[in-house]
């Protein structure tokens, strides 16, 4: 009998194996898929790297970082970033390439006149007063308007955390952009200061072998407390505590 048994081996569920382990618990790690990972998949194809979900990760945030440096993976990281001068959208039937610098949809046809002009509001709007849950989409609607919202949040969202960004927590996911709008009333303000160098910003980094090594890596060091290809059908509860039925 089990202590833990977590449903799912993404990053998320196998990180928090890896903790509940380290502290004594016998606990197991039931992955429907045949491999590990979630949205954090890495594919080389015809010698490029492909990544299925998020491609980097931010060094500011600390909680993974003391995750990474305990995995011994802060050694083979890699930064990312300096040398990309635009990244690029899907729409309209064509890839849209867009400067990373902060004026980047100023200057690309991806955005239209009006959501220009309502992403350049984005500096003079009032900080939000109180408190509470607010999703991402709503706060990117609140801060750049529907369009930026819409155009250039919802696929991010998407794409990282494979959910709707009327459905996930802005808080939840991207904390700094709530931090940013604290410190300085504007995310554009924000993002102007790091790039003259006023604030610490953030630094995004990687592997060669893609964002996948990290659960790869805790993967192994979970060993066989990890099932891959074992889907749970059901989840019931009896006097002992609960009951876990797989597929196989």
């Amino acid at each position: 009998m089990r202590d833990v048994i977590i449903i799912g081996g993404g990053v998320s569920g196998l990180a928090t194996a890896h903790a509940l382990a380290a502290r004594g618990l016998d606990v197991s790690v039931l992955e429907r898929q045949r491999q590990v990972g979630g949205n954090a998949i890495s594919e080389r194809r015809d010698g490029f790297l492909m990544e299925h979900g998020p491609t980097t990760l931010n060094a500011a945030f600390a909680p993974a970082m003391g995750i990474i440096r305990g995995l011994g993976l802060d050694q083979s990281a890699v930064d990312l970033g300096a040398g990309v001068r635009k990244r690029y959208l899907y729409d309209g039937g064509r890839l849209q390439g867009i400067s990373t610098h902060p004026l980047g949809f100023f200057t690309s046809p991806y955005l239209s006149f009006g959501g220009k002009i309502s992403l350049a509001g984005e500096i003079l709007r009032a900080r939000r007063s109180g408190g509470g849950e607010e999703t991402i989409h709503a706060f990117a609607t609140r801060r750049f308007g529907a369009e930026f919202a819409d155009k250039v949040i919802e696929p991010m969202a998407a794409g990282i955390f494979m959910g709707a960004s009327r459905d996930l927590s802005i808080r939840g996911a991207f904390p700094r952009l709530v931090e940013m709008e604290a410190r300085y009333g504007s995310i554009l303000r924000a993002v102007i200061a790091a790039k003259r160098g006023s604030d610490p910003g953030r630094r995004l980094f990687s592997w060669p072998g893609g964002i996948a090594t990290l659960p790869r890596r805790l993967a192994a060091e979970l060993g066989d407390r990890v099932a891959t290809g074992t889907a749970v059908i059901r989840v019931t509860r009896d006097a002992m505590g609960f009951v876990v039925t797989t597929a196989r």
